[in-house]
C-alpha cells in the first residue's frame, strides 16, 4: 500500500525527497532492454483536446525512442470506453476495447497497455472478466500490466472544483458513488494502476492508485481520513514503471492542477510518458505551439456567414500580475502566471492589430477588460464585464450573431478558470435568439462543456484549433 503522511510528518520522514533525488527510481540492474509499451486512446468527443495532444506526443516520443534504439510505443484508438466479452452484441467490435488490448498484448507483444480514457461507456462484468483473463494468460501474467489514465476534458477543466461540487455519479466512473470497487479489485489482482487527478480510491485500494508526490487539499485529505491540508505520498509506482519501460511517467514535483491554462497543463502535467526532462521540454514546446495554432481573428470572422455580426473582445486579469510582468519581466511570479502573462501580452497585441485593420468595417466591435484585485473572488458590486459586453451588443446593436474572443476569466480561481456565470449567460443568449460563436485561445484554457452546449443550442459553436490540423478529428485512427 502507498505510504502517506500529513504535512507535519513529512519533515521527520522525508522519504519522498530521496525518491525525487534518485530520479524516481533507476533502471533495473541487468535489464537488457526496456519492456514494450502499448497505448489505447479513447477518441470519444468528451476527450476533447486530449485526443490531438496524445497523438502529437506519441509521435514525438516514438521519434525520440527510435533515435535511442529503444522499442517504439505501439498505438491504437477506439471510439469510447466500451468493454465486453468477445462476440458481444451490446458493444460492437470496433468499439470494444477488449479487442484493442488483445491485439496489443498478443500480436504486438507489449508488456503494458496504457489506456487513456474517460471510462464512459458500457463495461460489463463479462468484459472485465475477459480483460482479467487476458492479463493473466499463461506465461504472460508476470509481465502484462494495465495502466488506466482516467482523464477527459471536462474533468480537467473542472479541476479541484469536483472535490467540493462533484458531478452526478454517472458522469464519473471512479466516483465513490459509482461503486468502482470492481475496477480496483481487478487491478489489484493483475498488478495494474489508475492515474487520475482530484479523485481518491477506496481506502483499501490505495496501492492501485497513482498519487502524485504531494496533494495540497484538506478536502482530499479528509476523504482519506487524514487531518491535514497537505499530504505526501509514496510515488514508487512511477519508479517501477520507469524501471520497466525506461520512461518517466510524471515529473518529480508534479501535482494535481486546480485549473488549467494551455501552457500550464502541457508543461506541469504528464499525459504521455517521456524519455527524460530535456526531451519533455522540447516536446512541450512543440505540442503547445501546435495546440495553440488557430486561424486569424479575421479568418474566424469571415467563416461566420451572416450579415450583421457583433464582435466582443473581453479579458480578465489580475492587475498586480500585469504590473509585475511589465515592470520586473515576470520575476517573482509563479512560473505558470509568468507564462500566462507572456501569452496574454502577445494575444492582446494581436487583438489591437485586428481592431486597427478592421476600422470602418460593418461589424460592431466592443472591447472589455476586467481588472481584478483577487484571484479568488471578483470585486463585490461590480457587473461582470464579459456579460455586460454581450448584453450591450444584443440590446443596443441587435446582431444576428456574436463572435466572442475571450479568456472568460473573472476570478474564482487560478488562470484557466472560466468564471463567467453560465446560467445568466445562457438566459441572455437563448432569449435573444443570437447565435454565439466563441474562441478561447488554447493558451487561456479550454471551454467548459456547458459553454459548448450553449453555443451549439444558440446555433453557433465553440471554435477549436486549426482547420488544417487533422489531430482534432475524433474518428479513430486504425493501425
Amino acid at each position: 500500500m502507498h505510504s502517506v503522511s500529513g504535512r507535519g510528518d513529512s519533515r521527520a520522514n522525508p522519504w519522498w525527497l530521496l525518491i525525487i533525488a534518485a530520479g524516481l527510481g533507476a533502471a533495473v540492474q541487468g535489464q537488457e532492454a526496456p519492456a514494450k509499451l502499448g497505448v489505447v486512446l479513447d477518441t470519444s468527443p468528451e476527450m476533447g483536446f486530449l485526443v490531438p495532444q496524445a497523438r502529437k506526443e506519441i509521435r514525438i516520443l516514438n521519434r525520440r525512442l527510435q533515435e535511442a534504439g529503444q522499442p517504439l510505443v505501439k498505438y491504437t484508438e477506439v471510439d469510447g470506453a466500451g468493454l465486453d466479452k468477445e462476440g458481444s452484441f451490446s458493444v460492437g467490435a470496433s468499439r470494444n476495447n477488449l479487442y484493442a488490448m488483445q491485439k496489443l498484448f498478443r500480436e504486438k507483444e507489449v508488456d503494458t497497455v496504457y489506456w487513456i480514457t474517460s471510462m464512459k461507456g458500457m463495461q460489463t462484468p463479462a468484459g472485465m472478466g475477459a480483460l482479467t483473463e487476458l492479463l493473466n494468460e499463461d506465461e504472460a501474467s508476470d509481465s502484462r500490466t494495465l495502466v488506466i489514465r482516467n482523464a477527459w476534458q471536462e474533468q480537467l477543466v473542472a479541476g479541484a472544483d469536483w472535490v467540493s461540487f462533484p458531478p452526478s455519479a454517472d458522469e464519473d466512473r471512479l466516483d465513490p458513488a459509482s461503486r468502482p470497487g470492481d475496477w480496483y479489485e481487478m487491478l489489484e489482482a493483475t498488478g495494474g494502476i489508475v492515474i487520475r487527478s482530484w479523485q481518491t480510491p477506496p481506502l483499501n485500494s490505495q496501492a492501485q492508485f497513482g498519487f502524485p508526490f504531494r496533494i495540497r487539499s484538506s478536502a482530499i485529505a479528509k476523504r482519506m481520513q487524514i487531518e491535514s491540508s497537505e499530504v505526501h505520498f509514496d510515488i514508487s509506482w512511477a519508479g517501477r514503471l520507469e524501471a520497466k519501460h525506461g520512461l518517466n511517467w510524471m515529473r518529480s514535483d508534479e501535482e494535481w492542477l486546480p485549473s488549467i491554462s494551455g501552457r500550464r497543463w502541457i508543461s506541469d502535467a504528464t499525459l504521455i510518458p517521456f524519455f527524460d526532462s530535456g526531451s519533455k521540454k522540447v516536446r512541450d514546446a512543440a505540442v503547445f505551439e501546435a495546440l495553440s495554432e488557430r486561424p486569424s481573428i479575421e479568418a474566424d470572422l469571415q467563416g461566420i456567414a451572416l450579415e450583421k455580426l457583433g464582435v466582443l473582445f473581453s479579458f480578465g486579469f489580475l492587475e498586480k500580475d500585469v504590473l509585475r510582468f511589465k515592470e520586473f519581466d515576470g520575476k517573482g511570479l509563479p512560473r505558470y502566471v509568468s507564462g500566462y502573462m507572456e501569452d496574454f501580452e502577445r494575444i492582446l497585441h494581436e487583438v489591437r492589430q485586428h481592431n486597427e485593420a478592421a476600422a470602418g468595417s460593418d461589424r460592431v466591435y466592443l472591447n472589455r477588460m476586467a481588472e481584478l484585485t483577487s484571484r479568488n473572488r471578483p470585486p463585490g458590486g461590480t457587473a461582470d464585464p464579459h456579460i455586460a459586453g454581450l448584453a450591450e451588443l444584443i440590446t443596443q446593436h441587435h446582431p444576428e450573431a456574436i463572435y466572442w474572443f475571450t479568456n472568460g476569466y473573472w476570478g474564482k480561481g487560478d488562470y484557466g478558470k472560466f468564471g463567467v456565470d453560465l446560467e445568466v449567460l445562457s438566459e441572455g443568449i437563448l432569449n435573444s435568439g443570437v447565435k454565439l460563436y466563441i474562441r478561447i485561445p488554447f493558451e487561456f484554457g479550454v471551454a467548459p462543456s456547458a459553454l459548448e452546449e450553449l453555443a451549439s443550442r444558440s446555433g453557433g459553436a465553440v471554435l477549436k484549433g486549426s482547420h488544417e490540423d487533422e489531430g482534432w478529428s475524433f474518428e479513430p485512427v486504425r493501425d
